[in-house]
Order: structure tokens, then sequence, then C-alpha cells
């Protein structure tokens, strides 16, 4: 029979924490009592096994509780560190040293609500299992939805599980009773006077004498030093009986170190420590310090249940069981060396111990005043002093351990002293002589030099002497040459510029001739001794928007006084070569051109100041060189040689790359790079230190790193159009920049390096996918716009308070939830854009904008507005439409004095505020898209609209009062509105498009809704007047609808008109039978509930009467259907029946007629087909003779017509198909009408 199989252990266990309580201690809670407690937080047990059976690990869940609130995607996590601190750096670095649990049951692994709270799942795919130290249950980082950090649910950290095996027990029972026999030792030692050196006192000259010997001897392994177990024998070999703990702190105060050996100098101190251990006070009992440190093998400072049982025994504690399990922690099931010692001095006899341990005499009880000390305090005085005592003990022992040790470590250091003292002194003394020696031997060779360099310097002295004086001859030559020169080039400037003053007062320096045509510049500009002349004295010359395909060769050679040269707007595809003897051109314009490079002579234009290059399609900016340049030619052939560069206009051409030496131009200020093709800048770009304004908008570019940033003069910068996903951190050397625009990027933020823009005056960064906002944003101090639109911002800094100078803030079109409180500190704020948001408020704060003249906050998700919005007062426009404003909206908007645009629409308004009616400079206000139901009478007091929307409310009419805005309104909507309280409108002459365009408004169009409102302001004040001066008597009948409408019409006298007569009477029946007159205003809250409940108790009275009338028609129904009742199944059934006999019999009558028609057609179809043949041979034959008829009677006829020559034409032309010319003879006819018989004979005609 099979051995049964070993039984599953467990290897580590922890019990599930929830995140939010905070990490736990390292030792592990007992499982949790009530799971409906816990339950709420999540709770739970886990366990860490090997299968005995087959040797895998399984991990264990044991009531398994986990709160999933928000319903996201849950994973259990194997970590191989423990969980301390749940901080912002340990929740994002743990998934990376974790590896994910996949649960079968949940999918891609999820921990879902289908497991049970109690199961087993293999680690099969784990490797090296046991260095799990714990577990946590989370949404990981990564998981839907991501987030920055993983959210934490559950953890637990995992300690070794306490087995209880046979051998464990064999060790701590072993380990007791040698704690057992050191007690018993410890009691009957005896004191006993020997003279060698294992009993008798050591001094320190013994200590000396016989120290090295002993070393020695203890250092079997020949090491140099003594380790623990090395200690332990020289320990033994004193006679001193020390347990393992107590050995290792006396070992620990030797070792200064810390390097867990000791040499032969702290071995010297160590033994002389021994004199104390071996003369000190023996105590025969052992102190609960001693034993906790003996049975904690694992140092970790606490003990088990079983440890902790045995060590108390090894104490001789005589206590219950129940006491000595009451003192040990349940819910950690683990004890502390605090607990242990409380636990023990609980559990003993504190006098009797004290008198054991003789720790007396005892402390006297304290004095009280007429009250007697309770027995429990006095315990606790007595346990108190019993662990001082203890703890005094220890500390004695340690001191005066330690004050041997440094006894002999101080001699030491002395010894070491007077040596090192005796060395520095001969060392002293060596080196004085060497010194000594080598100065003098310094000295001789210093003097040999000295001399040498004197002879030296005298022959150096006489050649530079005749060389200053030969130079010095010959400079005064060629100063005289150069003076001589000067004296001729003044007077030939002077003569040229007064040839230029004269030639520019006549206008003869300017030779324009643009807008010409030309495709060729005229010859006789350039072609003879005099046109040169004049040509070399021209400063101006326009050739734009003509047709030139080339400048002449010798053309630009002559231009030598030129200083601007334009030749836009022509079909040049290249520069003449001799361009650069253009010496004093400043300005030279080749736009609109087809260039697709530049000579290489473009570099010697050294007075060059602006160069236009746009709308070309140069590939390069790299000048043209031979084809074999050397060194020379290559540093005279560049961009460095411009000098005088200042504007660089290239934009609009086909530049992949920018020339390296293009950053050489020293002062080249203004660089426009708008519309070509290039990927990114050259590393030289950086050089470019004098730009003040760099435009690379619409470029491709793709990349910006250090090459961009290093330029303090920049001021507007634009890289808008362009495809760069982030700024490199050199941008925070653009210190002077004013202006930076770079819209339609696809930026996700800004660098922090942007606090260095502290001159930045405007950003526009919109169209991009920015989500956040740097804090450094705080330091742009003279900022005064941003615009921020299009991006994905999902909140902004608490910073943007720090920008006092901002008036624009454009923030359309992003994602925020929320502003921040600090938006209250823009202070000079005045248009901000908040719409198309996340907004649910706004704060407070914001209302200390007071300089606000435009505002949008549409198409968010607003429910109020603070009342803080009242010290807008300097607000213009305001737009809310597309929230959910609901009413009342604060009555500070009544300090919105200068409003004159308010754009309430599309929000759940259910009535315009008397606040919005004291605005009385409003021009436009839009209500659409709300559900207003009556408008306020103080409407008529808005003086100043011209545009007032309404659409789509729920208004029951509108007020008399809005009579007075009409002929001042420009545009009024009206429509979409029910128009219930209206009377019904009804007309026979209505057509049909009419009645459906207005069945909503109650048969109201726009147009007479206004026209009944105007009608209404005249009769409707008279009618109230005219009820309630004789209210009872037209309640009681006395006076009936005749009077009342004469007196209406009496009173109103000239402005009755007949039209009045329906609605007046419409009036009077409301008021008599509804009991209260209409109101078309907004009135007050308590009258309409009034008006509500009367209305609802006479609707309560027509239900119950319809009710009723129900119940009786019901009644008569159900005998009707009981007296005409029909079994309608059988009746189905025999209608059935009928419906297939009839069928059947017209199909048989139908196949009988259609037998007997193919039986006549069959009999008949043979001579009806033999006579229609006939027929029709018999038409043919007709129809053949009668043509024939006719051509004879037509020839006939063009015989009589023609002469005799004619009618051999058309005879001919009959036969052959052919016109016979007057050039074809008889012959010619007749020998064609010979070869026509032929033919016709052969054929067998």
């Amino acid at each position: 029979m099979a051995p049964p199989p070993p039984p599953d252990r467990i290897l580590l266990e922890g019990v599930l924490t929830c995140a939010s309580a905070g990490p736990l201690p390292s030792r592990i809670p007992s499982r949790p009592v009530a799971d409906s407690v816990q339950s709420e937080q999540g709770s739970g047990q886990v366990q860490l096994l090997q299968l005995g059976s087959s040797g895998r690990f399984v991990l264990r869940m044991l009531d398994l509780v986990v709160p999933n609130v928000k319903r996201q995607h849950l994973y259990v996590l194997l970590c191989r560190t423990k969980v301390t601190s749940l901080t912002k750096s340990f929740l994002s670095t743990f998934e990376r040293s974790a590896e994910r649990l996949l649960l079968a049951d949940g999918p891609d692994g999820q921990l879902k609500g289908c497991h049970l709270r109690s199961f087993d799942h293999p680690l099969d795919h784990i490797m090296d299992v046991r260095r799990i130290q714990s577990i946590v249950v989370c949404k990981p980082a990564t998981a839907k939805p991501p987030s920055v950090v993983a959210d934490l649910h559950l953890f637990a950290n995992l300690v070794p599980y306490a087995h209880m095996t046979p051998a464990l027990e064999q060790s701590l029972a072993d380990k007791a009773s040698l704690l057992a026999a050191k007690q018993a030792q410890d009691e009957d030692i005896a004191h006993e006077d020997v003279n060698n050196l294992q009993h008798a006192e050591l001094d320190i000259p013994t200590l000396q004498a016989c120290a090295h010997e002993l070393f020695r001897m203890f250092d079997r392994d020949r090491s140099g030093t003594i380790e623990f177990a090395e200690f332990q024998r020289m320990l033994a070999y004193r006679h001193i009986n020390l347990l393992e703990p107590q050995a290792k702190r006396f070992f620990a105060l030797c070792d200064q170190d810390k390097g867990g050996s000791i040499d032969e100098e702290e071995f010297v101190a160590a033994l002389y420590m021994t004199n104390y251990l071996k003369t000190r006070r023996v105590t025969p009992h052992l102190t609960p310090d001693d034993v906790f440190a003996a049975f904690d093998e694992d140092r970790d400072n606490c003990l088990n249940l079983l440890e902790y049982e045995l060590a108390l025994k090894t104490l001789r504690v005589q206590a219950p069981k129940a006491a000595i399990l009451r003192r040990f922690p349940s819910t950690t099931r683990l004890i502390t060396l605090e607990a242990f010692q409380l636990a023990w001095v609980a559990l003993v006899d504190v006098p009797a111990e004290c008198a054991k341990r003789k720790l007396l005499p005892l402390p006297p009880p304290p004095r009280l005043m007429n009250r007697v000390l309770h027995p429990r305090q006095r315990t606790r005085q007595l346990q108190a002093h019993l662990l001082a005592a203890l703890a005094a003990q220890a500390a004695e022992e340690v001191a005066a351990a330690v004050a041997a040790r440094d006894v002999v470590l101080e001699i030491g250091r002395l010894r070491a002293a007077e040596r090192q003292a005796a060395q520095r002194q001969i060392l002293h003394l060596k080196r004085g002589e060497e010194v000594e020696l080598k100065t003098k031997e310094a000295l001789r060779e210093r003097e040999e030099k000295m001399q040498r360099r004197r002879a030296r310097n005298a022959k150096v002295k006489l050649v530079q002497e005749e060389k200053r004086l030969v130079a010095q001859v010959d400079a005064d030559r060629e100063r005289r040459k150069q003076m001589l020169m000067s004296v001729r080039t003044e007077a030939l400037v002077r003569r040229r510029d007064d040839t230029a003053a004269r030639r520019a007062a006549r206008g003869d320096d300017e030779l324009l001739l643009a807008n010409r045509r030309l495709a060729d510049i005229p010859p006789e500009l350039f072609h003879g001794k005099a046109a040169l002349l004049e040509l070399s004295n021209m400063v101006i010359v326009d050739l734009a928007h003509n047709k030139l395909t080339h400048l002449p060769d010798n053309f630009a050679y002559n231009l030598d006084s030129v200083q601007k040269l334009d030749v836009s707007f022509n079909h040049l595809e290249v520069l003449p070569a001799d361009i650069g003897q253009l010496h004093a051109l400043r300005l030279l314009n080749v736009r609109g051109n087809r260039l697709t490079s530049l000579p290489a002579s473009f570099s010697r234009l050294d007075q060059l100041e602006i160069a236009d290059l746009s709308s070309n399609t140069l590939q390069s900016l790299r000048l043209a060189t031979d084809h074999n340049p050397n060194q020379v030619t290559k540093a005279l052939v560049s961009w460095a040689n411009l000098k005088m560069l200042h504007v660089l206009y290239v934009g609009d051409n086909a530049l992949a790359t920018l020339p390296m030496d293009l950053s050489a131009a020293p002062k080249l200020a203004h660089m426009d790079l708008v519309g070509n093709p290039l990927s990114r800048l050259p590393l030289t770009f950086r050089d470019c230190a004098s730009l003040v304004t760099f435009d690379v908008s619409k470029c491709s570019l793709k990349h910006l790193s250090t090459e961009f940033g290093s330029h303090p003069l920049l001021q507007v910068v634009d890289m808008g159009h362009n495809m760069l996903s982030h700024l490199p951190p050199s941008v925070a050397g653009l210190t002077a920049m004013q202006q930076l625009s770079i819209v339609h990027n696809e930026l996700l933020a800004l660098p922090d390096a942007v606090g260095g823009w502290g001159e930045l005056v405007m950003l526009d960064a919109s169209s991009n996918r920015i989500r956040v906002l740097p804090d450094e944003i705080g330091c742009w101090r003279q900022v005064e716009a941003l615009h921020l639109n299009h991006n994905s911002l999902v909140s902004l800094p608490r910073q943007i308070g720090c920008l006092v100078h901002l008036h624009t803030l454009h923030l359309r079109d992003n994602a925020l939830v929320e502003l921040p409180l600090d938006i209250g500190a823009l202070s000079a704020l005045r248009h901000c854009d908040l719409s198309r948001n996340k907004l649910t408020a706004l704060p407070s704060q914001f209302g200390f904008c007071h300089a606000l003249r435009t505002l949008d906050v549409s198409d968010n998700a607003l429910e109020t507005l603070p009342s803080s919005v009242g010290m807008w007062m300097a607000l213009e426009t305001l737009h809310l439409q597309y929230n959910r404003l609901m009413s009342p909206l604060p009555d500070t908007v009544v300090d919105w004095m200068a409003l004159r645009v308010l754009d309430l629409s599309h929000n759940n308004l259910t009535h315009l505020d008397r606040a919005i009616c004291a605005l009385t400079r409003l021009e436009s206000l839009n209500m659409a898209k709300n559900r207003l139901e009556f408008l306020p009478a103080d409407i008529g007091g808005m003086a100043g609209l011209q545009m007032l929307d309404l659409y789509h409310n729920a208004l029951h009419a509108l007020p008399m009062e809005l009579s007075s805005l009409l002929p001042t309104l420009e545009v009024l909507h009206v429509d979409g509105n029910p128009m219930s309280t209206l009377p019904e409108k009804w007309c026979t002459r209505w057509r049909l498009q009419d009645r459906y365009r207005t069945q909503f408004a109650h048969g109201y169009s726009q147009p007479e809704a206004l026209e009944w409102t105007q009608d209404h302001a005249i009769y409707y004040p008279v009618v109230v007047a005219t009820w309630n001066a004789h209210a009872d008597e037209y309640m009681a009948h006395v006076l009936l609808v005749g009077a009342f409408l004469d007196a209406v019409r009496t009173t109103l006298s000239d402005s009755w008109q007949p039209r009045f007569e329906k609605p007046v009477k419409t009036h009077f029946f409301e008021f008599k039978y509804q009991g209260h007159p209409t109101l078309y205003d907004d009135a007050d809250d308590d009258v309409r509930e009034a008006h509500r409940q009367q209305e609802a108790a006479q609707e309560a009275a027509r239900d119950a009467a319809a009710a009723a009338t129900s119940s009786e028609t019901n009644a008569l129904e159900h005998v009707l259907d009981e007296r005409y009742a029909v079994n309608v199944v059988e009746a189905e059934k025999k209608s059935a029946v009928k419906r297939e006999i009839y069928r059947l019999k017209r199909a048989d009558d139908q196949h009988r007629t259609a037998k007997a028609l193919q039986g006549y057609i069959q009999a008949h179809a043979g001579q009806r087909n033999d006579e229609e043949a006939r027929r029709h041979q018999l038409a043919q034959h007709e129809f053949a003779e009668r043509l024939k008829l006719e051509a004879l009677q037509q020839e006939v006829e063009l015989q009589r017509q023609y002469s005799v020559p004619d009618q051999t034409k058309w005879a001919f032309y009959h036969r052959t198909g052919r016109y016979l010319d007057d050039s074809m003879t008889t012959t010619v006819v007749a020998a064609h009408d010979s070869r026509v018989e032929e033919e016709q004979s052969h054929r067998g005609y």
C-alpha cells in the first residue's frame, strides 16, 4: 500500500488591508472577525501554499471582499517588495517589480464579481515564488481608463508562516533546557582563587606580555582577526559563561568598525573586559531581555506564540495558560520585546521577584492627601520598579564593559601617538638634510642659467633694434604713400558725390522701367560709352513686373553706383555671375522669379542690407562655387562676407535645408522662411545671435533641438502651421521674446523652460494638443494676451493669477472642468473666452475681474452663477448660451449697467428675472430655447432693447407692457411658443399651410400675436376695471354679457374696435366661470399657486364626470356584446370551407374554357396561316407594280425637261451611280455599256 501524500504546507501568509487605511505594520493582523463591518472597505486573507501531493505552489484567497464602486478593471499583482508607505513614488514604481496574476474567470485575467470569496489559484508561471513579499489588488496605471499612477484597493505584506514541526518543537525544547542549565550553573558557581591565566585577573602589563601569544592561539584560521566563534572560545577559556546574545553584545562593543571581526588591539581590549565579567556579581536568574534574545533566532525583535510560552516557562513564570495567552497580542500573533517585558512583569509576583533578584528595598508608596492608594496603582509602581532595576543592571554591565574597553584603547592610542611622534621627528630631520642639499644645488644651477640668459638677451636686443629701425623706415615710406592715395581718393569721391548730387537733383540717377512687359533689356541702355557712363551713375534701377528671362552680362557690371535693384515678378532663372560687382547695392528684390540657385559672387555684396529672395524655386541657399574649390575659395564664398545684411526674405521657395554658414552673417536681424519644406534647422543656427524677428511658419518642421534658443535679442517668433510635438529646453534662452505664435502644431505641453520668457507680451498656441500648462507661466509678468483655443487643457495652474497685465484670455474648445481661485487676481482682464469647455461652476473669485468687457462661457455645463458676478460693472457682452442655468439668477446682475448684449438661450430658465429688466442699456437679449411661461410686466422698462429673441419657449401669452417696446424693436422672435392663453383663433378662410404652420401657437402667427398684444394693452385694463366694479351683479346673473360689452365699449369710446368684441366676451365668461382674471405677465408664485389649485379642483370635477360617463358607456357596450355575441372561431371555419369550394369550382371552369379554346385554335390555325401568306404575297406584288408605274412616269417627266446631253448624263447616272462630266466622251459611255453587257452575259442573264 502506497504511503499517504504529505500534507499541504503554508509558506507565507498575510491579511488584505484597504488602501485608504494606509500601510500596516510589518506584522500580520489576524483574520477579521466581522465580515459585515469590513466589507465596505475590503478585507480578506491570503496564503501561499505548497501542495504536498504535487509540490506545486498555490495562492489561496480567504473571505475576499473587494469594493469596486468605480467599476474599474482590477488585477492581482505579486510584488517582490514590501508595501511600506502609499506615497506617490511608491505608487509610480511598484509595478516595475510586480507580476500580474491572470485569473481564469475574468477577461484578460481581471478580478471580476464572478469570483468566489475563497478560492485557490495556481502559480505555475511565476518564477521564484519564495521571493514574493506582498500582494496588491489594484487598477494598474495602463488599464482602462489610463491614469498617472495605479489605484490601490487592497494590499497585504507576506510573512513566513510559523509551522509547528517536531524538529522545531525539539529545537525550542533544547534551547529551553540550555537556558535552564545556564541558570543552574549560575546558581552553583564557585568563587575560587587560581593563579593561571584562565582564572587570574589580567592587568595591563600582563596583557602586553602575553597578548600576542593569546591572539595567535585563538586565531586558528590565521586570518589576522578574531571572529565571533573564536571570541566565544576565548570566553570559555576564561571560564566566563554567557548566553549567545550577551556574548554578541560584548563582541559588538569591541568591534569598533562593525566589520564582524576584531583585530589584535581590539582583542586586548576584549581580554581586559573579561576582568569585569569575572568580577561582576553573578545574577542567578535570567532576565527577560536575555531569554527573549535567545528565542529570537531570526532577530526580527518578535516571538511567536510557542516561543512566547517557552520563554515565560524558562523565566519560571507560574501562571495559568489562559492568563499567559491573554497577554499575547491576538491581532498580530507576534509579540515584541517591550510587550514581552510588560507581559512577564504582569504575570509574576513582583515583590517575590524583586526579593529573588535582590532588588530590595522596594520603593515606598507615594503619600496621598486623605486617600488610600489603590492596590492596582501600587502594583503598577512595583512593576515599573522591577523593569527599571533590570534595565539599570543591564546598563551598568554595558557601562563597565565600555569603561574597560576604553582604558585599553586609550593606552593603545597613547602608545601609537608616541610612536608616531618619534617617527615624525626622525622623518623631519631626514627631510631637513635633503632640503638643504637640494637648495644648494638649485642655487648653483639658477646662477648658471641666469648667466646664459643674460648673454642671449643681449644678442636678441641687438637684432630687435635693427629690425625696428628697418621697419620704421618702411612704415614712414608706406605712410607717405597712403596719405597721398587718400588725398587723391577724397578728391575723386568729392567729385563723384558732387556729380551724383547734381544728377539726383535732375532725377538722372533712377532707371524706372517697371510694368513695361519687357522680354529683354533695351540694348541702347548698355551699348556705347555714353550709355555705359549713364548706367554707371544710376542709384535706383526698377525693372519689376516685366517678362525678363535673363540680365545681360555687362549690364550688372556697369551698375557700380546702384543702391536699389528691383527685378521682382519677372521670369529670371539665374542671376548674372557678375552681380557681385554691385559694391554699393543696399536693397535687392528678386521676388516672384524662377531662381533655383544663387551665384558665388553674391557673397561679395558687402553693402547689401535687405535681400528679398521669396517666391522663387530656390532649393538651397548655398552659394555656388567652382567645380574644384579650395579652402581659400570656400572662405571667400560665404554668407559671412555679407556683413551689412540686415533683412532676409526667402519664403515660398523649395528649401529643404539651410546652409551651415548662414549664421555667419553678423547683422542678420530679420529672417523670413515661410512656406519652405524645412524638416529641421541646422546646428549652426544657434550662432544667429543678432536675430530680432524669425518667421518659420508653414515649413513642416517636426523637431527642434538645441539649435534654437540661443538668441538673446529675438523678439518676434512665428512657428505656426508646422508639426512640432515639443519645444526644446533651450528656449529658455529667448529672454527678449515678446510675441510667439505656435498655432496648428502637435504640442502636448509647454516646457518648464518657458519661465525664462520674462518679456513675453503675446502667446498664441491655439490648435494644439496641450493638456497642462507649466507652473512657470507665473513668470510672464508682461504678458497681455493668451490664445489657447482648440487644445486639450483640463485645468489651469494657480500661477495664472500672477499675470497682472493680462487683458485677453481665449480658452475656447478645451476640456476645462473648473477654474482656479487665483483667476480672480486678473484685475486687468477685459476679454475672456471660455466657451466649449466642461465647466460646471464659476468660482466666486472670478467676480473680482471687474475690468471685464466681453465674456463668453457658452456651451458649458453651468447651472448657477455666483453672486459675485455683480462686480462686472464694465461688462458689455455676455454669452451664456448652451448651459444648464436654472432660475433664478443672482440678484446682483442688476449691477451690469453697461451690458449691451446678453445671450441666455438654450438653458433651463423658467422665468425672466426682473433684475434683467432693470438693465436699461441692454440692446440685445436672447432667451430662445428655454422654459419661459410668462414675461414680467417690468419688461416694458427696457427702453434700449433692439433685439429680443423668445423663440421656442413655453409662453402662454405676451404681456401688454411689451407693446411699448414694439416701435423700437428691430428684431423680435416669438415663434415656437404655445400661446395657449390667447383666445382660440378660427377662420373659414384659412389656407391649409397657415393652419399647419401655426397649430403649435394656438393658431397665431408672430405678426398676429404681436397685434393681439397691442390690442390687449388697449382693452384689457378696461375689462378688468369693469368686472371689478360690478362683479357681484355679473355673478348673480343680474347683468349679462351684453351689458358688460356695452360698458367696455362706452369706456373705450374712440379706442373701440369691432375686433375687440370677441376677446371681451371671452374674458367675461372666463372671469365668471373660472373665478379669476387671466394674467399674461410673470405673477408672484403664491398667486399662481392659488390659480393652479382652483384649476386643479375644476379639472378633478371634470375627470370625475368623465369617469362616470365612461363607466356607463362600458356597461352599455357589455350589454350589446352579450346580445350580439357570435362564435367567431366556428364562423371563420365555415367561411374558410366555403372559400375553398368556390376556389376549386372557379379553377375547374377556367381549365375547361382554356382547353376548348386550344382545340379551336389547333383546328383553324393551318387555314388561317395559308390565307395570311397569300395576302402577304399579293400585297408585295401590288407594291412592286405601283413602284414600277411611278418610276416610268417619273422617267417620262424627266426626259421632257432635260436636253439630249442631260438625258445621256442622267441615264449614265442611273446605270453606274456616277456623274458624267463634260470631259467624258460618248466613247467612254459606250465602252462602259459594252463592259456591263459582257458581265451580264457571263452571269447568265
